[in-house]
C-alpha cells in the first residue's frame, strides 16, 4: 500500500514538473522525458499522429501521418526519426526512415530510408536508400542507392545508385551506376556505369562503361568503353574502345580500339586500331592498324598497317608502312614501305617494296617492284621488271632500265644500268 502512494505522489511530481501543453501528454522533467502529442520541443522519445509547428526533437521521433506543407519550416532533428508514412523536417541529423518517404526541407545529415523516396530540397550527406527516388536539390555525398532513380541538382559524390536512371545537374564523383542511363551536366570522375549510355557535358575521368554510348563532351581521360560508340568532344587518353566507333573531336592517346572506326580530329597517338578504318586529321604515331585504311592528314610516324591503304596526307611517313593497297604520302616516306598495289610520295628514303609499282620524285635508299618511276633523283638500287629514273646516281636491276641522264646509247640498258 505504501509502494501504491509514493509511485502516485512521484507521478503527480512528475506531470507537475514537466511543461503543459494542451496538445500532448508529457512524462518527464523540464521537456525530457516521454511525450505523446505535438509538444514543440523534446528530448527523449517523442510520439505523434502529425507534426505541426516543432521545432526542435532530440532522440527518438515517432509520427504516423505526414504533416500539411510547410507545418514545419523550421523543425530541426537530431536523431532517430521514425515514419509510417514518413518523417518530416527542415533539418535531419541522424536516422530518418519511413514507409513512405523521408523528407527534409533544408538538409540530411545522416541516415535516410525510405520504401519510396528519400527527398532533400538541399543536400544530403551520408546514406540514402529509396525504393524508388532519391532526390536532393543541393548535391549529395555518401552513398545514395534508389530502386528507379537516383537525381541530384547539385554534385553527386561517393557512391551513387540508379536502378534505371542517375542524373546529376552538376558532376558526379566516386562509383556511378545508372542501370540505364548515368547522365551529369557537369564532369564525372572515378567509375561510370550507364547499362545503355553514359553521357557527361563536362570531362569523364576514371573508368567509364555504357553498354550502348559512352558520350562527354569534354575530355575522356582513364578507361573508356561504350558498347557501340565511345565520342568526345575533347580528348581522349588511357585505353579507349568502341564497339563499333570510337570518335574524338580533339587527340586520341593510349590504346584505340574500335571495331568499325576509330576516328579524330586531332592526332591519334601509341596504340590505336580500327576495324575498317582508323583516321586523324592531324598527326598519327606509334602502333596503327586498321582493316582497311589508315589515314592522317597529316604526318603518319610508327608501325602502321592498313588493309588497301595507309594514307600520309600534307606530312611525312616515318617507320615502317605496310598496306595489301597503298602506301601513299603527300610529302616523304621514310624507313620501310610495302605496298602490295604501289607506294608513292614526293620523296622516299630509305627500302620500298611494291608489288606492282613504286613512284616518287625523288629516292635515296632502294626500291623494288614490277615498275620502279623516279621522276628526278635516284640515289641508290632499284629492282623490277622497268626500272625508270630521270637522274640515276646508283644502279638500275632489271628487264628493261632507262636513266635518262646517261649518254646514249647506255640510257636504256637490258638487265642493269648504272650510273655515279
Amino acid at each position: 500500500m505504501i509502494r501504491r502512494i509514493l509511485f502516485a505522489a512521484g507521478a503527480l511530481l512528475l506531470a507537475a514538473a514537466a511543461p503543459v501543453s494542451p496538445q500532448s501528454l508529457d512524462l518527464g522533467v523540464r521537456g525530457i522525458g516521454l511525450s505523446i502529442g505535438n509538444t514543440e520541443r523534446w528530448t527523449g522519445v517523442r510520439i505523434n499522429w502529425s507534426d505541426a509547428g516543432v521545432r526542435e526533437v532530440r532522440g527518438v521521433n515517432i509520427t504516423l501521418w505526414k504533416p500539411e506543407e510547410d507545418a514545419n519550416p523550421a523543425f530541426v532533428m537530431n536523431g532517430l526519426a521514425l515514419g509510417v508514412v514518413g518523417p518530416w523536417a527542415s533539418e535531419l541529423n541522424g536516422i530518418g526512415v519511413g514507409l513512405g518517404a523521408v523528407v527534409t526541407e533544408h538538409r540530411l545529415n545522416g541516415i535516410g530510408v525510405g520504401g519510396l523516396a528519400v527527398v532533400s530540397e538541399g543536400p544530403i550527406r551520408g546514406l540514402s536508400l529509396a525504393g524508388l527516388a532519391a532526390i536532393s536539390e543541393g548535391g549529395m555525398r555518401g552513398a545514395q542507392i534508389a530502386g528507379l532513380a537516383t537525381i541530384s541538382e547539385g554534385e553527386l559524390a561517393g557512391i551513387s545508385v540508379g536502378g534505371l536512371a542517375l542524373i546529376s545537374q552538376a558532376g558526379m564523383r566516386g562509383l556511378n551506376l545508372g542501370g540505364l542511363a548515368t547522365i551529369a551536366e557537369g564532369g564525372m570522375a572515378g567509375i561510370n556505369v550507364g547499362g545503355l549510355a553514359a553521357v557527361s557535358k563536362g570531362p569523364m575521368r576514371g573508368a567509364s562503361v555504357a553498354g550502348l554510348a559512352l558520350i562527354s563532351e569534354g575530355d575522356l581521360r582513364g578507361i573508356n568503353v561504350g558498347g557501340l560508340a565511345t565520342i568526345a568532344q575533347g580528348r581522349m587518353a588511357g585505353l579507349n574502345v568502341g564497339g563499333l566507333a570510337l570518335v574524338s573531336q580533339d587527340d586520341v592517346r593510349g590504346l584505340n580500339l574500335a571495331a568499325l572506326a576509330t576516328v579524330a580530329e586531332g592526332n591519334v597517338g601509341y596504340l590505336n586500331g580500327g576495324g575498317l578504318a582508323l583516321v586523324a586529321e592531324r598527326d598519327m604515331y606509334g602502333l596503327s592498324i586498321g582493316g582497311l585504311a589508315v589515314v592522317a592528314g597529316r604526318s603518319i610516324r610508327g608501325i602502321t598497317a592498313g588493309g588497301a591503304a595507309v594514307v600520309a596526307g600534307d606530312g611525312p611517313l616515318d617507320g615502317a608502312a605496310l598496306s595489301l593497297g597503298a602506301v601513299e604520302s603527300g610529302d616523304v616516306i621514310r624507313g620501310l614501305a610495302l605496298g602490295g598495289y604501289r607506294v608513292r610520295a614526293p620523296e622516299i628514303q630509305g627500302l620500298s617494296l611494291a608489288v606492282a609499282m613504286n613512284r616518287t620524285e625523288d629516292l635515296t635508299g632502294g626500291a623494288v617492284g614490277v615498275y620502279n618511276e623516279v621522276r628526278d633523283t635516284q640515289r641508290g638500287v632499284s629492282i623490277g621488271i622497268f626500272n625508270k629514273a630521270r637522274v640515276l646516281r646508283g644502279i638500275q636491276i632489271g628487264l628493261l632500265n632507262h636513266a635518262a641522264n646517261n649518254p646514249p646509247p647506255f640510257r636504256w640498258l637490258p638487265i642493269i644500268n648504272a650510273s655515279f
